[in-house]
């Protein structure tokens, strides 16, 4: 009798704690289900967030490359009329074809005949006007112009001087007395232009001993070199202005 109520008695117990132990469960179940629910909820707008962001980020490059490109339309795209346009396409045609030819000059003669090409269409350009935005490539090709018109000058004078062997012979062994001012100004000039030394050193190389002796023919060709400079430069920036 008494086993039998001890045993009731002990399943009672039993019912009753496994009756908590399944409430319990429920409960640890319920809140690892809620937890889970709100790290899912918490990862969600994460991802949320994190797709906002970088909806912002490729705008703001969208955003980017639209100004880079916008800048460089403004910078190497320039609204040239379309007469000055074409007259300067061939003013950089021709001063390529004289800049090429100054790199072995052969005779006065085709240097003349390249030279005046040049300087017909530069005159032609001038009359029509340089654009402002051009300015920069105008001033440089101006330059260049000059550095083969003093060339152009010291080759003519060697030449009218064939004819008197003795003021042949001291021009061709120095004509710094006539040129080497003008020779000098051409190159802080050029390099001032430019920003490039390489002109300036060449003179300095081909003066002999400091005293501005200036063999002709190497004064010639210096002209000829220092031309190259501003114009390389303005050819560059008149090439990328002037794309369509």
């Amino acid at each position: 009798m008494f086993g039998d109520k001890r045993g009731r008695a002990n399943n009672a117990r039993e019912t009753a704690e496994a009756k908590a132990s399944s409430e319990n469960d429920a409960r640890a179940k319920e809140q690892a289900e809620a937890k889970a629910a709100q790290l899912i909820a918490a990862s969600e707008k994460a991802i949320d967030d994190m797709k906002a962001v970088r909806a912002e980020v490729d705008a703001a490059r969208k955003e980017a490359e639209t100004a880079r490109q916008e800048l460089a339309k403004e910078t190497t795209r320039t609204d040239v009329p379309e007469d000055v346009r074409t007259h300067l396409v061939a003013l950089l045609a021709k001063c390529s074809k004289l800049q090429t030819y100054t790199e072995q000059p052969a005779s006065y003669r085709a240097f003349m005949e390249h030279y005046a090409d040049v300087k017909s269409e530069a005159e032609s350009v001038e009359l029509i006007g340089w654009p402002k935005a051009l300015q920069a490539e105008e001033g440089l090709v101006k330059l260049a112009v000059e550095s083969w018109e003093l060339g152009r000058k010291m080759w003519e004078t060697k030449i009218g001087l064939s004819g008197r062997p003795l003021e042949e012979f001291q021009f061709n062994i120095n004509a710094a007395p006539m040129y080497g001012k003008s020779l000098r100004e051409l190159s802080a000039k050029v390099t001032k232009a430019t920003g490039d030394v390489t002109a300036a050193d060449k003179l300095d190389a081909i003066l002999k001993e400091g005293k501005d002796t200036i063999l002709a023919d190497f004064g010639i060709k210096w002209t000829f070199l220092a031309a190259g400079q501003p114009f390389e430069k303005a050819r560059e920036g008149l090439k990328a202005k002037l794309k369509r």
